[in-house]
């Protein structure tokens, strides 16, 4: 239970003692800590007794009860202070009352009315550390939940669709003051990983660990904050509180940095656009949208760039593109009579054309990419349309190429749609998906005892991985990879019943490097191990 430390103060020893003995203060939780005979004394008394309620005769020598509710309460601002007075003194108590005093008394004191006041005194105290530990709780719980707070206030900065109230709200959201400083923003996206990555197909992933690695080299060294924009791309939102020198070499440092990081400890690529810096916050989205812009050129400069909006503008050019459509035209011709060599050397030469442009545009190289595309769509629909449907629409293929993230992905794209098509010609003319089969099962039979792959042996009839399985399993009715393993097995029986060599070495010889994993597959084929199968009475 809570005891309510009282103290008080009148200069005449009597009325202490009376105050003192009219109230069976531990009943009413209350007890006296300490009296003083004037104001001089209390306040050198109060920091030892720490009081929660003063009562304070407003008439004593030395220092009044005025002066003294005053000073008390500059440094104790919650104590409550009780002014006895009387009535000749009334001026006193209302100039007491604005002071901060909670109420008073007239004296000759009665201890009902005292009492009264007290446990008014006492709500008071009770009510105002309420209101303490209700706020302390909303502000745990608003810094608990300030990540997600900032990251939805950055968010809305970004794509300017805060209130004037919002952007009132910075300094305490971002604890930064609008009129000094730069902002200046920065985006970064994914571009590819490496073979030995561990994150490879775990993009979202990745995206977590790029975004950790930033918040340590920019959030924590106070330069800026690190969130997701609306579409996922990790954004940075720098913020130099101090005129700097340098701040786009202090940023592309920075960037380089954490690009170094991703490369090596991630095994990634990752782009980086980055807008203007600019004085006013409101003018963040603007820096937003340079960053944006600045990004889409790493479809003319590769993965891993970093990309201000500066630099990417100044050289811009209209473009020369008579020698594109000569060579269009080549290509075009050449469809027809399937001269896939020579398509695919003019393919080549297409894109060195496109590369060589001096400060070209991605929208200017995409819609080249999109005219060659419709081009060779009529021609495909003249030639072979009939004979099979094309993997993709060129709807959905402008969609590929509209998102690709750089020049060699988006001409892969083409290249593709260009073998797809010679393949569906050439089968309109002349059949040729058996003799792919036969092909794929002479390699296969020439190769068995390899590791060879579906890509491998696509890759040996210039075909698709993709689509020589589809074709090997619609004629054969069997997957590509099961005809494999089949050729190994039955290959592997012959061994097994006709010589002596050891299971090791067959399963060597079948194209098997790891003796556990080919007794595993040769059961898994026949129901039997190898050694059980050559004693076995099977043939």
């Amino acid at each position: 239970m809570m005891m309510y430390r009282v103290m008080i103060v009148d200069d005449e020893p009597i009325i202490r003692r009376g105050i003192r003995n009219s109230i069976a203060w531990n009943e009413h939780e209350m007890e006296i800590v300490g009296e003083a005979a004037n104001g001089q004394e209390a306040l050198d008394i109060a920091d030892r007794l720490q009081p929660d309620i003063v009562i304070a005769d407003i008439c004593m020598p030395e220092i009044d009860g005025l002066e003294m509710s005053e000073r008390l309460l500059m440094k104790y601002p919650d104590i409550k202070i009780i002014i006895l007075t009387g009535y000749d003194e009334f001026e006193y108590a209302q100039r007491a009352c604005k002071l901060g005093v909670v109420d008073y008394v007239l004296k000759p004191t009665d201890a009902d009315d005292l009492l009264a006041v007290l446990e008014n005194t006492k709500k008071s105290i009770n009510s105002e550390q309420n209101s303490r530990i209700k706020m302390k709780e909303l502000e745990q719980q608003l810094q608990k939940h300030m990540p997600v707070i900032r990251e939805n206030y950055l968010v809305r900065l970004i794509t300017g669709v805060q209130t004037l109230q919002e952007l009132d709200d910075n300094q305490r959201v971002l604890n930064i003051q609008d009129r000094c400083g730069i902002f200046q923003v920065a985006v970064l996206d994914y571009d590819s990983t490496l073979e030995d990555s561990s994150f490879t197909g775990h993009v979202e992933m990745l995206h977590f660990a790029v975004k950790n690695i930033c918040k340590e080299m920019i959030d924590e060294q106070n330069l800026g904050w690190t969130f997701y924009n609306a579409l996922g791309q990790i954004t940075i939102l720098f913020y130099f509180q101090e005129e700097k020198e340098e701040p786009a070499r202090l940023i592309f440092d920075l960037m380089d940095k954490i690009q170094q990081m991703i490369n090596k400890t991630l095994k990634a690529a990752f782009s980086i656009g980055i807008g203007r810096g600019y004085e006013r916050i409101k003018n963040i989205k603007r820096s937003y949208e340079e960053a944006k812009e600045a990004l889409e050129y790493r479809f003319i400069t590769g993965e891993n760039s970093i990309l201000f909006i500066d630099d990417v503008q100044a050289g811009c050019h209209e473009p020369k593109w008579n020698d594109l459509l000569k060579i269009e035209k080549e290509i075009l011709v050449n469809i027809s009579k399937e001269k896939e060599d020579i398509i695919l050397l003019l393919l080549d030469r297409f894109f060195e054309q496109i590369k060589s442009q001096p400060a070209i545009t991605p929208l200017w190289a995409k819609a080249k990419c999109y005219e060659l595309v419709s081009n060779l769509y009529l021609a495909f629909n003249d030639l072979a349309a009939q004979e099979r449907r094309l993997e993709k629409t060129p709807d959905e293929l402008y969609h590929d190429i509209h998102q690709s993230v750089s020049l060699s992905s988006a001409f892969a794209l083409v290249e593709n749609f260009v073998r797809e098509i010679l393949t569906i010609i050439s089968q309109a003319r002349n059949n040729r998906t058996r003799k792919l089969i036969e092909m794929g099962k002479e390699y296969i039979q020439q190769h068995f005892n390899e590791e060879i792959s579906v890509a491998d042996i696509a890759g040996h009839l210039y075909v698709t991985p993709n689509y020589f399985s589809r074709i090997f399993k619609k004629e054969t009715g069997e997957g590509c990879v099961e005809y494999i393993n089949r050729v190994r097995m039955e290959e592997a029986k012959k061994l097994l019943k006709s010589t002596l060599y050891l299971t090791y070495e067959i399963g060597n010889m079948v194209g098997f490097k790891d003796a556990n994993y080919f007794s595993l597959a040769f059961k898994k084929y026949t129901g039997m191990s190898p050694t059980e199968y050559r004693d076995s009475g099977l043939v």
